[in-house]
């Protein structure tokens, strides 16, 4: 949500499920650490949870209202309104979330589930469930009733050994913003997460022999 505006999400979503009979989803997020610092940006003074929290209340509006006035600490709006309206009643709205807990809590108090990126293993999926439950009963909700997503890294081509390193380069973007207590959860340990080629050498990748 640092990338992207939320009215122009909610008013994509929209469309999309105009378009899609009524099929469409969103999921919010504060995007991936190490990609923002290559923007240049700082997440770590940029709120990134409460900029989120506040993205869904402007989706969520946006979506169900098909307008919106706001004041946050985020986002301002003085009426914005779209022409496109979705097919479904209410359109879900989750948040992602990688790290927790206040991120998995804070999806299942305020929005229709959780979408969790890169979960190895069964602790990590208990922790995600715990909190998300947490969050569900805080603001009354069923959990049992709501979404929790997952999703699982994987390439194919005709050569196992280039399509494994493809991954292998996509894990990499997100593990190498996880702090230590999240990598061990999922089974990795932080010393494993030093980089095995030296920044002045080129950086292997699919093909290369490093």
């Amino acid at each position: 949500m640092v990338l992207r505006e939320p009215t122009l999400i909610a008013q994509a979503a929209a469309t999309l499920d105009e378009l899609g009979d009524g099929r469409a989803e969103v999921v919010l997020s504060s995007g991936n650490f190490g990609l923002l610092a290559q923007y240049g940006i700082d997440w770590a003074v940029t709120k990134p949870l409460s900029r989120v929290k506040e993205a869904a209340h402007v989706v969520r509006t946006l979506l169900d209202d098909g307008a919106i006035t706001f004041d946050g600490e985020f986002f301002r709006y003085s009426g914005p309104f779209t022409f496109a309206r979705p097919v479904q009643e209410r359109v879900p709205v989750k948040l992602g979330a990688m790290r927790g807990p206040r991120s998995f809590r804070a999806a299942g108090e305020l929005s229709d589930g959780v979408h969790r990126a890169l979960s190895y293993t069964r602790e990590a999926y208990d922790y995600l469930v715990e909190s998300f439950r947490a969050g569900a009963e805080k603001a009354g909700k069923d959990p049992s009733s709501m979404d929790i997503g997952a999703w699982v890294v994987f390439a194919t081509g005709p050569d196992p050994a280039v399509a494994k390193e493809v991954a292998r380069g996509m894990v990499g973007l997100y593990a190498s913003s996880m702090p230590a207590e999240q990598l061990e959860r999922n089974g990795v340990g932080p010393r494993a997460m030093k980089p095995s080629w030296t920044p002045s050498a080129p950086a292997p990748w699919p093909g290369r022999s490093s």
